[in-house]
């Protein structure tokens, strides 16, 4: 359909060409996107345009509202039974809770997202958390622990060649080595 393939090009834009190097000009281009699948009736494209203001909201250090919005995109995620999507919103909304220091809810949302993974055998996606968890687990010096995460990551990436990723669980394992003076 003419209209998937405008949302999906025009999703792509923003995550690749905006979302990282200028998130404020993302948010305001993922409004468009929302206002133009709102107007076709595309709750896909309408969740992920709520996604993509989340992450922006989250690099631009506005942690509660980046999860008022991830919130938003997991109940439109639900709605269409997308797990997939709800993974990446939960991800997102843990990292957010994590960033404001709230690890119970980072936990939560993290772990959560591990187990709608497992449930569905996307890998990918637990990969993803096990990952962010890791995060949580440096930030607490909590090595030993964290590298057990980030090697499950590792493992997960190879063995189903997720390449996306890798390169900052290879780096998170050096950095908690480092940091462990355990060279």
């Amino acid at each position: 359909q003419p209209d998937n393939a405008r949302a999906l090009a025009f999703h792509d834009v923003i995550w690749k060409g905006y979302l990282f190097s200028l998130p404020d000009s993302a948010f305001i281009l993922a409004q468009t996107l929302y206002d133009f699948s709102e107007f076709k009736g595309n709750k896909k494209f309408m969740s992920a345009a709520i996604h993509t203001q989340s992450v922006s909201l989250s690099i631009r250090g506005k942690y509660l509202e980046s999860i008022e919005y991830g919130k938003r995109s997991v109940i439109l995620d639900v709605e269409r039974g997308d797990k997939i999507a709800q993974i990446g919103s939960m991800g997102s909304i843990g990292v957010s809770y994590k960033n404001l220091g709230d690890l119970a809810n980072a936990f939560d949302y993290l772990n959560g997202a591990i187990k709608l993974s497992e449930s569905i055998n996307y890998n990918e996606g637990i990969a993803a958390q096990l990952n962010n968890i890791s995060l949580i687990y440096i930030e607490q010096k909590e090595y030993d622990k964290a590298l057990i995460k980030l090697k499950r990551s590792i493992k997960i990436r190879n063995e189903f060649g997720f390449t996306r990723g890798l390169s900052a669980s290879y780096s998170s394992v050096g950095d908690v080595y480092l940091k462990k003076g355990d060279f």
